[in-house]
């Protein structure tokens, strides 16, 4: 069974991923993702490989990535940067200390309680009951139990780090069911002027990083309860 804190890799077609790629923003490093892209996609179709979780399976490893180049023909150099853009949407775990306006006092209760980042409050904050049960076990109030869930339900948007978190949060998209129903141009106009006001970044992200931002939380599930 798939982790509801990502995304359904089995649901992201090859041919989607190969749209974000290309119209999307990759880091400088990644550049080779766009050479002959249709060409390549083609060959990794014809290898079998359907969606974002056969690639990820497919270079799992070095040594799986040195067998698929020699059976594709496609440069190693240019499969290994494959699979790190591909783990890329199995975003890292969010540490609750590093975002912003989160009281160390908390920080402190829930790491005795075994909680030190987004995913694991994901996992034990999913419920009205279980929220309150986390408050009477660290002595956090509800309010504040439910302010660090909505951080950590937005920490699984690939891309988004602590600050951004943050700065999500205060602009109104604060859980992924909002974020998902926000337009993009509109989110972004709200998040700079937030921005300029409280100062949360140095660095408001471009407005294509926004709509991958919107489109990404319409794939996770929204397995919350809040009210």
């Amino acid at each position: 069974m798939a982790d509801p804190y990502y995304i359904n890799l089995e649901n992201y077609s090859l041919e989607r991923f190969q749209h974000t790629l290309k119209t999307g923003e990759v880091l400088p490093a990644r550049q080779i993702l766009k050479e002959n892209i249709e060409e390549r996609f083609e060959v990794l179709a014809s290898m079998g490989l359907r969606n974002l979780g056969d690639l990820i399976a497919a270079l799992k490893t070095k040594q799986k990535i040195e067998v698929f180049a020699q059976q594709s023909g496609l440069p190693k150099e240019y499969l290994v940067i494959m699979g790190r853009e591909a783990k890329s949407f199995i975003p890292k775990p969010v540490y609750l200390r590093e975002i912003p306006g989160v009281e160390d006092e908390f920080v402190e209760k829930l790491e005795a309680v075994g909680i030190t980042h987004s995913k694991h409050l994901f996992k034990r904050g999913q419920t009205k009951a279980e929220r309150d049960k986390l408050s009477a076990a660290t002595g956090i109030p509800v309010d504040s139990i439910v302010e660090l869930v909505k951080l950590s339900d937005l920490a699984r948007v690939r891309g988004i780090g602590p600050v951004f978190v943050r700065l999500f949060y205060q602009t109104g998209a604060d859980t992924i069911e909002k974020l998902s129903k926000w337009d993009p141009e509109k989110l972004f106009m709200k998040a700079d002027a937030v921005n300029q006001e409280e100062m949360i970044t140095q660095w408001v992200p471009p407005l294509k990083d926004f709509e991958q931002y919107v489109e990404m939380a319409g794939d996770l599930a929204k397995v919350i309860e809040y009210e």
